[in-house]
């Protein structure tokens, strides 16, 4: 599954939330109204003291930009959408949502602050 998506610039949305839900329904991170969501198999009942896992009815959405980018006011107000600022961005969130949606512009912030990829060594 593509749960990573790289664009090459947000800043063409001026702060508009209808353009951004545009931006993720083209990238079929959001539905679309009136299409539904197929049908989950029954509640299987939870072990004492085990919470059952919880029903995602839409995907959820972090996404990555630069600070000061004007995308932010754009999915700020969009349910199930969190924006967070590349130099702050860590594993809780990354981990605690189902797709990560960056700029360019996003991803040289964060190669900036966190330091290019390491490539792995074969051991010896």
């Amino acid at each position: 599954d593509q749960a990573i998506r790289l664009v090459d610039d947000l800043t063409p949305l001026q702060g508009k939330t209808k353009a951004a839900l545009q931006v993720l329904q083209q990238l079929q991170l959001r539905r679309r109204r009136g299409v539904k969501l197929a049908a989950a198999s029954a509640p299987q009942p939870a072990a004492a003291g085990v919470r059952p896992p919880r029903r995602i009815s839409q995907p959820s959405v972090l996404v990555v930009l630069p600070t000061r980018d004007p995308a932010v006011r754009a999915f700020r107000n969009l349910p199930r959408v969190d924006v967070i600022a590349a130099d702050s961005l860590n594993v809780v969130d990354v981990l605690g949502h189902q797709y990560l949606l960056a700029s360019l512009s996003g991803v040289e912030q964060l190669v900036k602050v966190y330091g290019p990829p390491v490539a792995p060594t074969a051991a010896q």
